[in-house]
């Protein structure tokens, strides 16, 4: 297989617009589908009511059906969902079936059947790529996405994940067997990071990400909340929206703080960099985070962190406190000894460049077409 790059026809399946961001899936699938395209002949399919780009090195296929981007609660996953899945995975398979790929790459669960599928039918290699499961996103696992995982993981010829935390949940959930588990870990953002003027003197510091039981809104709420009073020098943006988000927004008016905490609801990517780039430091408060593509950013845009135990990112930015989301005593004087620390700011920064320079796509996309090609080598 010496000339694989040269003619491997890969089909790649997302669920998730890269032109409508609700999460970091969307972001990293399509980073890493711009790099393998370069290296083999890719095409990219996803659903979404949007034309063409006609950008990236790929051939790019939008399907016209609307998946919701992400679900919560016993009934999330309703009737409107079911059928637009279905007619997804209906249209997949019958297009799939017309352009005969050599090797079929699916992101996360809504992929899985089609891929399986597709797989069985042309008999050529099965790779899923789990950027979370079903436990990262729900206290108590269940319903049409933990059984769909169930069903079909085991299947894949290769199971790539986005950490080493989330392999070892894979291996021990699934019982799926450790040498087809890979950790492919993301490249960096392709903006280049820049710095804004506050419009406001108060240190800042941020929340970014969905507000769901999975992304621990309310631990980063408790913290802020205890030092509202203790430091007025110090103000907190919470950038998100989902199903805690209300609950958020009416502790805070309860407790009179909405001046120097903020919930401005969902932000575009751009709002969200320019957030980045005005932030003094980022505390992640996630149950559980497979990846944490947004620390991977704050780390792009010089911004110190602080992690939660159960996160890929701490993977990647060892200098970074790592400290139980519920523990508000903790985060608190964490918090404060950062912040009143510029040095150790800074410090911690520039660990993280050094770790976030090594990170690029075409190295993810270089590893990830060795993989392929031992899939064909063994036989798989």
């Amino acid at each position: 297989m010496s000339d694989l790059r040269d003619r491997l026809r890969v089909l790649m399946l997302g669920w998730e617009d890269p032109d409508r961001i609700h999460g970091g899936l969307g972001v990293a699938s399509a980073a890493l589908a711009d790099a393998l395209g370069e290296v083999t002949d890719l095409s990219y399919w996803f659903p979404s009511s949007l034309p063409a780009s006609g950008q990236g090195s790929y051939q790019e296929k939008r399907f016209p059906v609307a998946l919701p981007a992400y679900a919560h609660g016993e009934d999330a996953y309703g009737p409107e969902l079911r059928r637009a899945w279905e007619l997804y995975t209906q249209a997949v398979i019958k297009e799939g079936l017309r352009t005969h790929p050599e090797l079929i790459h699916a992101h996360d669960w809504m992929t899985f059947p089609a891929a399986g599928i597709l797989a069985k039918a042309l008999d050529i290699p099965l790779v899923y790529h789990v950027h979370s499961i079903a436990p990262d996103r729900e206290e108590t696992p269940g319903g049409l996405a933990w059984e769909t995982e169930q069903q079909w993981l085991p299947k894949a010829d290769m199971v790539l994940t986005v950490s080493d935390y989330t392999a070892a949940q894979l291996i021990s959930r699934f019982d799926i067997e450790p040498d087809r588990v890979h950790v492919l870990r993301h490249g960096k953002p392709e903006i280049v990071p820049y710095r804004t003027q506050k419009p406001f003197s108060e240190k800042l510091v941020v929340f970014i990400g969905r507000m769901t039981w999975q992304k621990g809104p309310h631990h980063f709420l408790n913290m802020a909340l205890r030092l509202h009073a203790e430091r007025p020098d110090l103000r907190f943006v919470m950038a998100g929206e989902g199903d805690q988000w209300a609950s958020v927004l009416q502790t805070i008016a309860r407790h009179r703080a909405g001046l120097r905490i903020q919930a401005p609801g969902r932000m575009t990517r751009d709002q969200i960099f320019d957030l980045l780039s005005m932030a003094d430091l980022l505390v992640m408060t996630s149950e559980s985070e497979p990846l944490g593509l947004v620390a991977v950013e704050a780390a792009h845009f010089d911004v110190p962190m602080i992690l939660p135990p159960h996160c890929g990112a701490a993977e990647l930015f060892p200098d970074a406190p790592v400290l139980a989301p519920h523990d508000t005593d903790h985060l608190c004087e964490t918090l404060v000894s950062l912040i009143d620390n510029p040095k150790k700011r800074k410090a911690q920064v520039k660990q993280n460049q050094a770790r976030i320079e090594q990170m690029t796509w075409e190295s993810s996309a270089s590893e990830l077409l060795t993989s392929y090609a031992h899939l064909f080598m063994t036989g798989s």
